[in-house]
């Protein structure tokens, strides 16, 4: 089947700059803090060889958020997104049962993006709460930020920095917040809105120089609600996956080797 895909994406972004560090005091948390407005249209055409009609898609997201300034290490974010159409729904965006035309899956709908509280250390971090998590290339634990609706995760995530150049990280997950819509939206075995079950995400990487960084990985996922097909049992896509992925670049040269294993 031939597919022919094309997009359009234009971003306009405004934030208030925050104060220059000062000394501790209650007051950092708003003085030193940042607001932010980003707005990202997006324009999406397909065109399959499977009887469908073209889809067109015209979409906007708006993005607002608060980062507050920093108290002892600790710190907050808040950020809402919005999804909404522009024009006609000529298109499937998975949950408006237009099946005439190919997926496009960008659905209406509002969310809280991310709501997490943050500890920094000059030993490394702790983040609690919806966050975003983009692992690697992203290639098993990512954003999937090409959709309008970014992927992002509840849960805990920490990172370790015992020695120079070692990064040691761990995280725990009891939510996937998917790009197939907002909270409340249900139903669907195989692009639920919602992913839930337990993950354990672990991930250590040793950047010994510009021409090698050694990254190892493990990750756990635990995905009760999400199906392999319609018909399929509940939880069919969980996972176990281990890998390795080495990186480096020299003389204006990149490269990345990786081998995982999946069951």
């Amino acid at each position: 089947m031939r597919q022919t895909s094309h997009s359009l994406l234009l971003c306009l972004a405004a934030s208030a700059p925050a104060l220059a560090a000062a000394e501790e005091s209650f007051t950092n948390i708003f003085t030193q803090g940042k607001a932010y407005l980003d707005l990202r249209y997006r324009y999406e055409h397909v065109d399959q060889d499977n009887g469908l009609m073209h889809a067109d898609a015209n979409t906007l997201r708006t993005r607002v958020g608060y980062q507050t300034g920093r108290l002892y290490g600790f710190s907050a974010l808040i950020e809402l997104d919005n999804v909404a159409r522009l024009g006609e729904a000529d298109y499937n965006d998975t949950r408006n049962h237009n099946t005439r035309y190919p997926v496009v899956a960008d659905p209406d709908g509002s969310e809280v993006n991310q709501l997490l509280l943050r500890y920094d250390h000059q030993y490394g971090s702790a983040v609690y709460g919806r966050q975003r998590i983009e692992l690697d290339n992203q290639r098993f634990v990512g954003g999937v930020a090409w959709r309008q609706n970014e992927q992002t995760y509840d849960g805990f995530l920490g990172q370790l920095k015992p020695l120079d150049k070692l990064t040691l990280t761990y995280g725990y997950l009891d939510n996937i917040n998917t790009p197939f819509g907002p909270d409340g939206q249900h139903g669907y075995p195989t692009n639920p809105a919602n992913i839930e079950g337990h993950s354990h995400l672990f991930n250590a990487s040793y950047a010994w120089r510009p021409e090698l960084k050694i990254t190892a990985y493990h990750y756990l996922l635990g995905l009760d609600n999400l199906a392999v097909a319609a018909n399929a049992a509940l939880g069919s896509q969980s996972s176990r996956t281990s890998g390795v992925r080495l990186t480096g670049s020299r003389a204006g040269f990149g490269y990345a080797l990786e081998y995982a294993h999946q069951s």
